[in-house]
């Protein structure tokens, strides 16, 4: 019987201001990634996600109603098993991000969907509150 593997994708996070770059390993108590080196040692710490699940989701929608600074973060996604071989490539490419758009993109994670999402439930939760009150 052959054994089923699922292909696992680790999130890589890019802190804008300092260009820090590390693993995701979950989130800190102020919504802010909780981070971690790409070295094989700290591979069981990984925020790991079923390629096709939708975990994903989840974290982001958690990140963007949780983190004060958002937009500070920048998020890549690469295979679980290379993190750690993958770190310097991405390092190396996200010294000039703008010049290597097009190398970045089949990994860059579009988050505008789920800030917006988000917004738009805080807007809507703001509004209903307002109601309730008057």
């Amino acid at each position: 019987m052959a054994k089923k593997t699922t292909e696992k994708d680790v999130l890589i996070v890019r802190d804008e201001k300092t260009g820090e770059l590390s693993v995701v390993a979950g989130l800190d108590a102020d919504g802010s990634p909780k981070r971690t080196p790409a070295k094989a040692e700290n591979a069981q710490s990984f925020l790991q996600f079923d390629r096709h699940g939708d975990v994903l989701d989840n974290f982001f929608k958690n990140f963007f109603r949780q983190c004060k600074e958002p937009s500070r973060f920048g998020f890549y996604r690469v295979a679980a098993d290379q993190a750690d071989k993958l770190m310097e490539v991405m390092k190396d490419l996200l010294k000039d991000p703008e010049a290597n758009k097009e190398l970045l993109a089949p990994h860059k994670v579009d988050t505008s969907g789920y800030e917006k999402q988000v917004k738009e439930e805080q807007t809507a939760g703001k509004t209903e509150q307002k109601q309730e009150e008057q």
